[in-house]
């Protein structure tokens, strides 16, 4: 299991942005069984929505006598599905490091040197493996049906892509292997164990058709799923890849 540093305790939201800190990363919650109000770090947002009032949360005490945030929230509860989801965006590059170590992924990579932070031409990727294999992590927290699906959020036009530094990551990934005849891999981290396979979200057109594109040149596409508890993650399954 991959645990979370710090003991993880229960909190309800009261809202968000917080009434004193009034940024859309900081939430006001009530410990459970404690009627105080303290302030969270809320790193990915409203998580789709299911961070709101009301919404059920693990929380993890903020280490950092800097932090003007008393906790840090590591997972909600998504009602609608009975499911904990993770909710730090970074936890994603945790998992793959934690998994690639421990061996949980040996069918999809070779065993080498794992880097991270790597940069290669004017680019900067997750990781790199030996130098030479290139790797893109993303974050999966949220569900359609009986799939997970990448991205989600806000854009002005229903033509844009939600996540220009997406598309960015994967052309790069692209490049890689055309142009340089590296092996690249764009991994996907499922932060939920509540799905049957992976889409790209149907609604971004470009990031679709970028994603088809990297498989077609040659990128190698994962995703893993993770089930979430108070204690942190535990490997689930490699889900299929559904490209729209």
């Amino acid at each position: 299991m991959f645990k979370f540093t710090e003991p993880c305790v229960i909190g309800i939201c009261i809202a968000r942005p917080s009434k004193n800190i009034k940024s859309p990363y900081v939430a006001d919650i009530h410990l459970e069984n404690d009627t105080c109000t303290y302030m969270a770090h809320s790193p990915a947002l409203g998580l789709g929505n299911l961070i709101k009032p009301g919404s059920r949360l693990y929380l993890v005490k903020s280490t950092n006598p800097k932090s003007k945030t008393h906790y840090s929230i590591k997972a909600v509860y998504d009602t609608k599905y009975d499911t904990w989801v993770g909710s730090t965006p970074l936890d994603a590059n945790r998992l793959f490091e934690w998994g690639y170590k421990n061996n949980l992924f040996k069918d999809s990579f070779p065993l080498g040197k794992l880097k991270r932070e790597v940069t290669f031409q004017e680019s900067r990727f997750d990781f790199c493996i030996n130098s030479e294999i290139f790797i893109e992590v993303k974050c999966v927290p949220l569900r359609k049906e009986n799939y997970s699906y990448f991205p989600e959020g806000y854009r002005k036009s229903i033509k844009d892509t939600v996540s220009p530094r997406a598309i960015k990551h994967i052309n790069e990934l692209i490049s890689c292997v055309k142009e340089n005849n590296y092996q690249s891999h764009l991994v996907f981290i499922v932060f939920r164990n509540d799905t049957d396979y992976f889409t790209p979200n149907s609604e971004d057109e470009l990031f679709c058709e970028t994603l088809k594109n990297a498989v077609q040149s040659g990128v190698h596409v994962h995703v893993f799923a993770f089930e979430c508890s108070y204690e942190g993650y535990t490997f689930s399954k490699e889900l299929k890849l559904n490209i729209c």
